[in-house]
């Protein structure tokens, strides 16, 4: 019983760990972003690129799992660059979409894998998607829209259990574009409160 004890409360300290890793990654990046502002070359290079850009990042940034810092982190760069608020967050949120998209894809040319090596967990997904598509569909939503981490993290395991791509793209576009707006706006405020 003990063990159990000293187990969960490890278990505790490690996800502790990884979210304050998780939130100096995020300010780190914000830091660094409003020190890009000062440098024109950058910004230009920005300007250049434009909003394709922006959408380009997102993608980037999507598919990071290692090193997860949103691609809105930078929005004071591409504010200084002339580029509008609400253009920005449509362009991460489409940038996002197509990551979500890559991940997707990795999940389901995995399901053979999976199907040998852990039919359970297959099955159990396969059991909750077919029998609670609604809720699933809610779950990716409220995951996409408020969850800082990266969508993959979900997508994979849905696309092993056979949840179809059209089923997640809009809960996926719609909290997109939620949690870019909730990070783009809270970045664009940061200096103001620093």
């Amino acid at each position: 019983m003990a063990h159990q004890t000293g187990q969960g409360i490890s278990d505790l300290v490690k996800k502790g760990i990884l979210l304050i890793g998780l939130i100096v990654v995020l300010v780190a990046a914000v830091i660094v972003g409003q020190h890009l502002i000062s440098n024109e070359s950058f910004v230009q290079l920005i300007a250049t690129f434009g909003y394709a850009g922006v959408f380009v990042a997102a993608i980037i940034a999507g598919v990071n799992v290692i090193l997860p810092v949103p691609a809105a982190a930078f929005t004071p760069v591409f504010i200084e660059a002339g580029l509008t608020t609400p253009l920005i967050i449509i362009s991460l949120a489409a940038g996002t979409l197509v990551a979500d998209l890559i991940g997707y894809l990795i999940g389901h040319t995995s399901r053979e894998l999976l199907a040998a090596k852990h039919p359970r967990v297959l099955a159990l997904t396969q059991k909750v998607s077919t029998k609670h598509p609604v809720i699933v569909v809610s779950f990716v939503a409220l995951y996409a829209g408020f969850v800082p981490l990266p969508n993959e993290l979900i997508l994979i395991p849905l696309a092993l259990g056979g949840v179809p791509w059209r089923w997640l793209v809009l809960p996926l576009f719609f909290g997109a574009i939620m949690i870019q707006t909730l990070l783009v706006t809270g970045v664009s405020a940061l200096p103001i409160l620093m």
